[in-house]
């Protein structure tokens, strides 16, 4: 097995690597942006059943 791998494996290396980091970011911000939320939703809470 060569150890220089060929531009198309490099590419395709590349790009798997690229959508796995793109769900693992998605996940984090969906988690970040759901805390964010349930924080916001407490906060806001009192105001929103004032009539």
């Amino acid at each position: 097995m060569e150890a220089v791998r060929s531009r198309k494996e490099t590419i395709v290396i590349l790009f798997f690597w690229l959508i796995f980091g793109g769900f693992v970011i998605m996940s984090l911000v969906n988690l970040a942006l759901k805390s964010g939320e349930t924080t916001q939703e407490v906060a806001a809470g009192p105001e929103q059943t004032r009539p």
